[in-house]
């Protein structure tokens, strides 16, 4: 929606237009412009090239009275042609691009997010199907709690290994779990 002239003219220069200000009434003029399918004020045609058709094109009132002329009217090819001069239509274009590649790269991130979507509800399938096989075959899913975080103070202490004999020193304070053996307990037992 356009805004009135007053608040287009504070926004473009700053401050309030004094009594007479040509710049005020410019916008005030350009206000009244009026998009028609064909003239209808003599002389009823475009002042650059004299159509006056209902073809399609649109006609632009411009607001304005020449003596010895009438209103002055503009098609919307010439519009089109003078826009192309001034180089309007490449800062359009050039923006078009770059809404056109953003639309792209997000279509490419929707594309990606349903893949991992899909890719995510399968392997869950398939999990629920391993799940399902495990319970049918008897394998016993609950986990094991007896696990002994702490070591059992009423364990008999370890005596130390020589050194020589084995290679390995244990720590002096071990907070590992006691139903594990270590690798030293293993040498000790002869099974590695």
């Amino acid at each position: 929606m356009k805004s009135p002239p007053l608040e287009r003219f504070i926004e473009l220069y700053g401050h309030m237009p004094t009594e007479f200000d040509k710049r005020y009434l410019e916008l005030v003029a350009m206000g009244r412009y009026r998009i028609l399918d064909v003239p209808d004020v003599q002389p009823g045609s475009c002042c650059n090239c004299g159509a006056s058709r209902n073809d399609g094109r649109k006609y632009v009132d411009t607001g304005r009275h020449v003596e010895w002329y009438g209103a002055i009217f503009i098609c919307g090819l010439c519009m089109r042609e003078y826009a192309d001069a001034l180089g309007l239509l490449e800062t359009v274009k050039q923006e078009l691009a770059s809404v056109k590649s953003l639309l792209l790269s997000q279509e490419d991130l929707k594309f990606m997010g349903e893949r991992i979507r899909d890719t995510i509800t399968q392997t869950y399938e398939e999990f629920k199907e391993y799940y399902a096989n495990l319970s049918a075959t008897g394998v016993d899913l609950t986990p094991d709690t007896t696990i002994k975080l702490e070591p059992d103070s009423s364990a008999a202490v370890k005596p130390a290994i020589d050194e020589t004999e084995s290679g390995v020193t244990e720590p002096p304070t071990s907070t590992r779990r006691t139903n594990i053996p270590s690798l030293a307990d293993l040498r000790k037992l002869g099974t590695i």
